[in-house]
């Protein structure tokens, strides 16, 4: 079972987001604002973080650079989930290195099958 970390200000699409990933067996701890976010990583060990790229006050691009100025994330996976248009999520995507994308549209089973990717991702490239 994966801890993953999902942080979106959205609090309705978060609440079912937690639904969805719960349903794969993992545990889901949800932040509906990104301020704390840096605390909460260190304080909680986790596999993968689930980012919404617009956020007001501190958007997804400018908290994943924060997380990484501040934290060694060693092998936490990190993936963007947003409503932005394929292109700009890719290159921000890519900007930022993040490890993979998702729409908000995605379905529950797309959702669950790019956790598990980077999940396995994550395992493969532990020491």
């Amino acid at each position: 079972m994966a801890k993953i970390l999902l942080i979106d200000d959205d609090e309705r699409f978060g609440l079912l987001m937690t639904r969805r990933i719960e349903k794969g067996k993992h545990n889901v701890t949800y932040r509906s604002s990104p301020f704390g976010t840096v605390n909460e990583i260190k304080r909680g060990v986790y596999d993968l973080l689930i980012i919404d790229a617009n956020m007001p006050g501190l958007s997804g691009n400018n908290l994943i650079g924060l997380i990484r100025e501040t934290t060694a994330i060693g092998t936490i996976k990190i993936l963007l989930c947003t409503s932005l248009d394929e292109f700009e999520v890719r290159a921000l995507a890519c900007y930022r290195q993040v490890d993979g994308y998702l729409s908000k549209s995605a379905s529950s089973l797309e959702i669950l099958q790019t956790i598990g990717n980077l999940l396995a991702q994550r395992e493969r490239s532990a020491p």
